[in-house]
């Protein structure tokens, strides 16, 4: 007979592969659903051949389920993640151990919504933040058990807004991701002063020109994160009468161009 040194993983539907690593490399693939299998198959003690190389059942089998059956009841856990913030999108790399060798029907979730994954292993998985995520824990669940959480926090980011000008007191959109569903205690700002919000959700939110505002900066702040800017142009309603006047002897010049600037931004 020989020694068995392997090494083997389990998805979470049943199937385990078992890999030997010495006396010669070969792996085994089984179904291990249920403890009863492994009684049965030592009740008939002969040997297995495999690749020329005999082994006894029992040995196999306390390679097989010393490894694999005891990791299908071993709860995920994350020990930590390589960002702990971004936009969605934001490829990530979740660190720990007990999450199965391949993702089969486990998940990764973003304060639970199911992430993207482009790969899996038992101590890594690489996933991309989702674009309804908002701030809060990242999870494991592999089968019926969830790993503790870990929090990643979401940033705001701005993609466009609709008009890109107006008035004082006129309404506009901004659409983006990371907003949150709610508003709570998030704002939207117009060159540092705070607009009114008629409507909030994860991917945009109607806002209103507040009075003061000048052409600068919009930017949208959750949870103490703020987003990237666009700039929005206000524009000044209203006439502007009089006459221009030569400086040296108060003479009016006519044809003559005015332009009128606020805040550093020409209005037209």
């Amino acid at each position: 007979m020989r020694r068995v040194l392997a090494d083997s993983w389990c998805r979470n539907d049943g199937l385990c592969q078992l890999r030997i690593l010495s006396p010669a490399q070969m792996s085994l693939s089984f179904m291990a659903k249920r403890r009863p299998l492994l009684a049965m198959v030592l009740g008939h003690a002969k040997p297995v051949r495999l690749k020329g190389v005999t082994y006894s059942v029992a040995a196999l089998f306390i390679a097989i389920f010393g490894l694999s059956v005891g990791a299908l009841s071993q709860t995920p856990s994350i020990t930590s993640l390589s960002a702990t913030s971004g936009t969605t999108g934001t490829s990530l790399t979740v660190n720990g151990t007990n999450f199965g060798g391949s993702q089969g029907t486990s998940a990764a979730k973003f304060n639970g919504v199911a992430a993207s994954i482009s790969s899996w292993n038992n101590t890594q998985i690489g996933a991309s933040v989702p674009s309804s995520a908002t701030t809060g824990p990242v999870t494991v669940t592999v089968g019926s058990n969830t790993s503790n959480g870990v929090t990643f926090a979401v940033i705001p980011s701005i993609g466009s807004l609709s008009p890109s000008s107006g008035s004082v007191s006129a309404l506009f959109t901004v659409y983006g991701t990371g907003f949150g569903s709610t508003k709570g205690t998030s704002s939207v700002s117009f060159n540092g002063i705070v607009a009114s919000a008629s409507s909030w959700s994860t991917t945009q939110l109607i806002a209103q020109v507040p009075a003061g505002a000048v052409t600068g900066p919009v930017t949208v702040t959750v949870g103490g994160n703020s987003s990237n800017s666009a700039t929005f142009t206000v524009l000044i309603t209203g006439s502007v009468a009089g006459h221009v006047t030569q400086g040296s002897n108060g003479n009016p010049v006519s044809g003559a161009t005015v332009k009128i600037y606020l805040g550093g931004a020409l209005q037209t």
